[in-house]
């Protein structure tokens, strides 16, 4: 699915556990309670998404763009956070992880 663009689309609940979605174009896009689990995500665009609720458990984000993206009540559990990115800086260091779950740490983030 490389290159293939849901920019600003409606995908509130979607199913998409374990597909290939590197580099995918979901800028803008409303995945609300997706099912993301296991997904491979790296370089993937997710400025300004909305993945509140979503199950990222287990997901690749590595080097995916989330400036912007609403992560608030999403399941990042054992998901690989490493270089994704946040408004060009790492989202989270190594260090920060080690120290709590990733899903507390971006809970609060964009409410």
């Amino acid at each position: 699915m490389k290159g293939t663009k849901f920019k600003r689309a409606t995908l509130t609940g979607v199913n998409l556990s374990k597909k290939q979605l590197q580099g995918v174009n979901f800028q803008g896009a409303d995945l609300r309670e997706a099912n993301l689990n296991g997904a491979s995500l790296s370089r993937a665009n997710l400025t300004q998404a909305y993945l509140i609720g979503a199950d990222l458990r287990g997901a690749d984000l590595n080097r995916a763009i989330l400036s912007g993206a609403k992560l608030r009540n999403a399941d990042l559990d054992g998901a690989n956070i490493e270089g994704a990115v946040n408004l060009n800086k790492p989202l989270l260091s190594k260090e920060t992880i080690a120290l709590s779950s990733s899903h507390d740490l971006l809970e609060g983030i964009n409410h």
